[in-house]
């Protein structure tokens, strides 16, 4: 059977322009928010950073990168890119303000440990997500430590391991938060893209 506005052998076939979706760029507000968020990371680490990490010697630089990612997840849906932007894009920066070994340390310290959350959350609960992307953190400034200066790795190693006891104590208080955040902003299982408009609100 053949219309009348049919040549013979043509089908009706939808065209490619019909079939593809359109691409859905992201939202101004969104780029402003990230941008924002960066900013007063950076911000906090200015104030807060070089404190921490005279008080606590390379491992506070761990633990306030943990903070900082954990804090985020647990208070907003992020796309996983969206978290290694801002995480990093602010420790980056912090490192052209201050640039010393213990800003170093905190951009490969916020790399690994999201590197790692990021594929775990959908997978494992959010306690044990937070434990495991804090070990590869830790190495994340062991490494740090190790191609800053090579011949001075040992002392700074000792220096590290000497204080590397209150993770004991903040990687367990901020998986246990995480946790709690769970209801709120709970990834495990979750098979919704944090894109959904239901998350943007």
């Amino acid at each position: 059977m053949r219309f009348d506005n049919e040549t013979p052998g043509q089908q009706n076939v939808p065209s490619i322009a019909k079939m593809a979706k359109p691409k859905k760029g992201i939202p101004l507000r969104r780029i402003a928010e990230l941008g924002i968020v960066t900013a007063a990371i950076t911000v906090v680490y200015l104030f807060t950073a070089p404190i921490i990490d005279n008080l606590i010697p390379y491992v506070g630089c761990v633990i306030r990168s943990i903070m900082v990612a954990v804090f985020l997840s647990g208070t907003r849906h992020y796309l996983g890119w969206e978290l290694l932007l801002m995480t990093v894009m602010s420790s980056l920066f912090y490192f052209f303000m201050v640039p010393c070994l213990n800003s170093a340390i905190g951009i490969p310290a916020t790399i690994m440990f999201m590197l790692v959350y990021m594929p775990l959350r959908r997978y494992l609960q959010a306690w044990l997500v937070v434990s495991i992307a804090s070990i590869f953190a830790y190495g994340g400034m062991l490494l740090t430590l190790l191609l800053w200066n090579p011949e001075g790795f040992g002392a700074k190693f000792v220096v590290a391991l000497s204080w590397s006891w209150i993770l004991l104590i903040v990687v367990p208080l901020l998986a246990w938060w995480r946790q709690s955040r769970s209801k709120q902003i709970g990834c495990a299982g979750c098979n919704m893209s944090c894109e959904s408009e239901l998350f943007k609100e």
